[in-house]
């Protein structure tokens, strides 16, 4: 059998790659699907692909019996972790369940692969660009695959921690990971507490919008589709104990980011009558994220969707539903 396990797939990214894989020829007999169904899980993003090969369990990466369960009951031999908490400003108010289950349940998670694996499979470690910390300025030296992980804030410390704990991994035992981090997602479904669902909700319901600081830090957007993609290509295809940097279309402030989506919606019809409010900012924020995704392009070929279409996309899909 040739089984693969998604964890945290009811999530935004995780639930996304769930539907990327059922439209796909792959290989898999059976896909289990695990989700803690927390405020950032909803089975209703995967539902209507659910049938008698795509599995869902509710569970959590932190319980070593529900693992130890679905490790033997299906002979998982590919994991693909997504299961993370990832609000940065939640680890700010509260990081102990970003160590739960961003750092101790990969550890629970690869225990039990590695005490079931046989010496075959693969364990897929979705992390982030956030990991090698902010950049000062805006420049050339984007960060590669070798470079130094520098986690500014407790959430990119807990999956910086996760890196460092699979690389121990793989000298040690020899363990078959790779690791895969991409810029900042968007796309259809994505929680409202992010910052281009929070905008598009404010916008349609004619709310002020929050902006920390003055709105001057960058961001890398990559639309989710290309982060699956990206996925399922190193997935199947990369030698075991790599990592792949995903990059987005070039960076854009969150300011000119919130200007652009008013102004989408304004070429789609609905005008904007709220304010931008500058509030206070929270802290240690990370100026911009640089990263350099050369490695993967040379693996393997991607056509980015643009940030104007991919906005364009999902202003459309919220005015028409």
């Amino acid at each position: 059998m040739n089984n693969i396990l998604i964890t945290g797939g009811a999530g935004f990214i995780g639930s996304h790659f769930v539907e990327y894989l059922k439209q796909q020829n792959h290989p898999y007999d059976k896909v289990i699907v695990l989700d803690k169904l927390t405020y950032a899980g909803n089975l209703d993003r995967i539902r209507s692909v659910l049938d008698d090969d795509f599995i869902f369990i509710h569970g959590d990466i932190c319980n070593r019996a529900v693992l130890e369960e679905i490790f033997k009951s299906y002979q998982v031999k590919t994991v693909v972790n997504f299961a993370a908490e990832s609000h940065v400003d939640r680890s700010i108010e509260d990081v102990f369940p970003f160590i739960q289950t961003n750092y101790i349940g990969v550890q629970i998670l690869m225990d039990t692969f590695k005490s079931n694996w046989q010496n075959e499979g693969r364990f897929i470690q979705i992390s982030t660009d956030e990991v090698f910390g902010s950049s000062k300025e805006i420049n050339l030296n984007k960060n590669n695959e070798t470079s130094l992980l520098n986690p500014m804030n407790p959430y990119a410390a807990t999956k910086a921690s996760a890196e460092l704990l699979i690389n121990s991994y793989n000298n040690t035992y020899d363990f078959p990971s790779i690791i895969i981090r991409s810029t900042n997602n968007y796309g259809g479904l994505q929680n409202e507490e992010k910052l281009i669902p929070k905008v598009i909700q404010a916008v349609l319901n004619q709310r002020d919008i929050p902006i920390y600081g003055n709105g001057e830090y960058y961001r890398d957007w990559l639309h989710v589709t290309n982060t699956c993609e990206a996925i399922y290509q190193v997935t199947l295809k990369s030698k075991i104990q790599e990592s792949y940097n995903i990059a987005g279309t070039g960076l854009i402030s969150n300011i000119d980011l919130i200007q652009m989506i008013i102004c989408l919606f304004k070429e789609a019809g609905h005008d904007y009558h709220g304010q931008l409010q500058f509030v206070k900012d929270r802290p240690g924020h990370d100026y911009c994220y640089l990263v350099d995704d050369k490695k993967y392009l040379s693996e393997f070929k991607m056509k980015k969707i643009s940030l104007n279409t991919g906005l364009k996309q999902l202003i459309d899909s919220v005015l028409n539903t």
